[in-house]
């Protein structure tokens, strides 16, 4: 779920709630706690592991057609950000976080 949809359901949520006090003017906040709550498990069920992201962006690297050559040797950076932000997109994965590249350990 992208930051869109996810203000569009929230939004939608809160607004039912709003939109739909009982006989009382109490609105239902239970009722939209549960919805927002729903929400909530949705993102977190949607999201990739990290593990997952690595070993598909790997096969899809290797069952792709096209021929595509990486090394430090290869001015190849620009075309390996455009296949890392295509496998990101189709798979609704995050941007890059604000530790960013500080928090990894490359292999020797």
């Amino acid at each position: 779920m992208n930051k869109e949809t996810f203000i569009t359901e929230r939004t939608r949520i809160i607004s039912e709630m709003l939109d739909n006090p009982d006989k009382y003017d109490i609105y239902p906040t239970t009722k939209c706690f549960g919805a927002l709550d729903d929400l909530f498990d949705r993102i977190t069920k949607e999201r990739l592991p990290a593990a997952d992201a690595l070993f598909g962006f790997g096969a899809w690297l290797t069952t792709r057609g096209e021929i595509v050559t990486f090394s430090g040797k290869h001015e190849c950076s620009g075309t390996m950000v455009d296949l890392i932000g295509e496998f990101m997109e189709a798979n609704n994965l995050p941007d890059v976080s604000e530790a960013y590249p500080g928090n990894f350990k490359m292999p020797k």
